[in-house]
């Protein structure tokens, strides 16, 4: 019987001791992804360049330049019903169609969120169409693909 003890409070404390350490070994590995995250957001450069960029370029509607930042997929929304996922290469002529339209006179950023991954830039855009001065906000989110900031959405109210 005292044999029987034993082995049970043996394999208990094999059984709690290889328990802990799995816990152990848990919290180590989220530790290390944590810390290889914190690494790679380090590593993110500032967005601020882009944005003046990418304002400048919408600003004089030079959007062949533009296009160079659009995502594989982007996002478009325009107060005259474009609304949908469009690849960069329809992103370029829904844009430059809204442009022919929409004559842009000024483009102004009026606010900007950034953070590790993405970042939002809002503005207010003047155009000239057929005689009217019309006033938009632009909405731009860029996203960091792995090597470069790209334009993932854009949004025109």
């Amino acid at each position: 019987m005292k044999k029987i003890i034993s082995y049970l409070f043996v394999l208990i404390l094999i059984f709690n001791c290889s328990e802990f350490y799995s816990q152990q070994k848990g919290q180590n590995l989220l530790k290390q992804n944590l810390q290889e995250k914190q690494k790679a957001i380090k590593q993110v450069p500032s967005a601020a360049e882009k944005i003046e960029i990418i304002s400048k370029l919408f600003a004089e509607r030079e959007i062949d330049q533009l296009s160079g930042y659009f995502a594989k997929q982007v996002y478009v929304s325009l107060k005259t019903g474009e609304r949908g996922f469009y690849s960069n290469n329809q992103t370029y002529y829904v844009i430059q169609n809204f442009m022919k339209i929409y004559e842009p006179l000024n483009f102004q950023v009026t606010s900007k969120l950034t953070d590790a991954t993405s970042t939002h830039f809002t503005g207010k855009l003047i155009c000239h169409r057929k005689g009217i001065i019309e006033s938009f906000q632009v909405y731009f989110e860029l996203s960091w693909n792995g090597t470069s900031w790209e334009i993932s959405q854009i949004t025109i109210n």
